[in-house]
């Protein structure tokens, strides 16, 4: 079969196909083969069409391909050109409207701020009129207010608006500073007429009205000035009644006692004192901080203090002097630096009782002093603490979205020329984080400072004097009393130990339940360490040497044991 042969040769695939053909025997075998060859052939005929179908598109390709890049270049800046011209038409058409819509913005927000405007000529106005009528029913109070509104409306106007209309506004301004001078006088009068008469009520009236003037520190000042007059009555009131006792001059047995008038003056009379002026500070505390604030309380309360530091301070000098207790301290360390023994029980018992009730004096007063000063700084310190938590709970409210809206109107406003200038209220209120910490700073600084004030006054260095009085005394009595006890040592029928034990541990739980009483840490430390010192030597030393002949007289004192004892012979 040539034709066969040709196949083979033409590749190496057609030679299987031909082995396969020669093995064919069946007739079936060689019809399907040939179908299926002759539907491959179409197949392949079908695809060769299609390929020669493609042939324009491609030779037009080719044609595009083979044209030059200028013109390809000429086609896109065609193109382009034509987007460009359809772009900026709807630019300039979008420029247009943007313009309208500016415009339109800015005389909606001239004429807001015309209105504004208005509505503070009409304030200025009413004020003007406001003052007018209340001065001349002398109703301080409203005429007060109204100048402060005129006050605060004056700072709202800015400089583009007062060169407006100038006259008005200066014609404005000369009558509400004419009345506002006027207002300070009739204030300051009254003021000194209910100084005069002791009017309370009156006094913290006219003082409050000094806020609403812009002069609150000029109204602190005056309250403070007040406080202290009323005060330094009072106190000299105390002193007369003080003097009155002291030259009464009791029987020196009488005054020996704790609950006679002499032994208690003093303590009643400082006790009046403190209690005087803890008494003013709080009643007026809520007006003050809500008038002026707690920077201006904390100043009253230092003013006060410095009365107190001065009548109080009298008061401590009238008691050493009295009492002569700096005698009785130079006795005391005479002898601790001489280390003689304690007197005998001939006389010093009376000494002792004394020395006990001059230390229970001491005590007294340095405890109602403390207790004086931890009050008076508790009370500044919630001050602070509750205009801390409204700055706290103003600056929340600011941050909330209705007061950013608030902000972003604001700055509207002042991109105008026309309008009010923004105040300084409403300028912090924009970055309300960043000033609320300097001015919590400042506050915490002030208060600092006062407390520093109220612990280094005269008074409280008084008070810390007449403590290391106390000290040295009670270092005396303890030894005094502990000698003694140790002396009158006996044995108590029915007890397990000496009288010695129960007396030294009564005086030392006397002793440190005084010094516990002064509140003061230094004091404390100091009277237990003694306490501690006199155990671990003196006492140690009495018990040890009463215990020393005792297993001696225990043996001798035991029954003979039975069976030891002689037999009769």
């Amino acid at each position: 079969m040539p034709s066969m042969a040709r196949v083979g040769s033409a590749a190496p695939g057609a030679v299987d196909s031909a082995s396969k053909l020669q093995q064919l025997t069946n007739l079936d075998d060689i019809n399907r083969l040939l179908h299926e060859t002759i539907a491959k052939e179409r197949a392949i005929e079908a695809e060769l069409d299609k390929q020669l179908g493609k042939r324009s598109e491609l030779e037009r390709n080719i044609l595009l391909l083979n044209a030059t890049t200028s013109e390809m270049l000429e086609l896109a800046r065609a193109d382009a050109e034509q987007l460009f011209k359809s772009v900026q038409s709807t630019a300039q058409l979008a420029d247009r409207i943007g313009s309208r819509v500016r415009c339109l913005d800015q005389q909606q927000s001239n004429v807001t701020e015309t209105l504004d405007l208005i509505n503070l000529i009409l304030d200025r106005t009413h004020c003007v009129r406001g003052v007018q009528q209340a001065m001349a029913a002398q109703d301080y109070d409203t005429a007060a207010q109204h100048i402060a509104t005129f006050l605060h409306l004056e700072q709202r106007l800015s400089p583009t608006v007062q060169g407006m209309d100038a006259g008005q506004v200066e014609e404005q301004r000369q009558l509400l500073l004419s009345a506002k001078a006027q207002l300070e006088s009739v204030v300051a009068q009254r003021l000194d007429e209910a100084i005069a008469a002791h009017d309370h009520a009156g006094v913290l009236r006219f003082v409050k009205l000094y806020k609403p003037l812009a002069a609150p520190d000029k109204g602190v000042r005056r309250y403070i000035d007040y406080m202290r007059l009323v005060l330094g009555g009072k106190a000299r009131e105390l002193y007369q009644s003080l003097d009155t006792v002291l030259d009464s001059k009791p029987p020196p047995a009488a005054a020996n006692k704790p609950g006679t008038a002499a032994a208690t003056t003093f303590i009643d009379v400082l006790s009046a004192l403190l209690r005087e002026v803890a008494m003013a500070v709080e009643q007026d505390e809520q007006a003050i901080t809500s008038t002026f604030g707690a920077a201006a309380f904390l100043d009253v309360v230092v003013g006060v203090q410095a009365e107190c530091d001065s009548q109080g301070l009298r008061m401590l000098q009238r008691f050493v002097e009295a009492r002569r207790v700096a005698q009785h301290v130079n006795e005391a360390q005479s002898r601790k630096r001489a280390a003689s023994p304690a007197p005998t029980a001939a006389t010093p018992q009376a000494t002792t009782k004394h020395i006990e009730v001059l230390i229970q004096e001491l005590v007294l007063l340095v405890q109602r002093s403390e207790e004086y000063s931890a009050f008076m700084a508790a009370r500044m310190k919630d001050a602070v603490t509750a205009e801390v938590e409204q700055q706290n709970a103003a600056a929340a409210a600011a941050a909330t979205p209705r007061g950013v809206a608030r902000a972003g109107s604001l700055q509207r406003h002042r991109s105008s020329g026309l309008g009010y200038a923004e105040t300084p209220r409403a300028a912090a209120g924009r970055d309300t984080s960043a000033a609320l910490d300097p001015a919590v700073t400042a506050l915490q600084q002030h208060l600092g400072r006062c407390e520093a004030r109220l612990r280094s006054g005269s008074f409280a260095v008084g008070v810390r004097e007449l403590l290391g009085h106390y000290m040295t005394l009670e270092e005396l009595y303890l030894e005094d009393t502990t000698d003694m006890a140790i002396r009158i040592d006996e044995i108590v029928s029915g007890s397990l130990t000496s009288s010695m034990v129960d007396d030294v541990f009564f005086i030392l739980k006397k002793c440190g339940s005084r010094a516990l009483a002064t509140h003061s840490i230094h004091c404390a430390c100091a009277v237990l360490g003694q306490l501690n010192d006199l155990m671990a030597n003196k006492f140690k030393a009495a018990v040890v040497a009463e215990l020393a002949g005792g297993p001696g007289k225990l043996l001798a004192a035991a029954p003979a044991l039975p069976g030891t004892a002689d037999t009769p012979g």
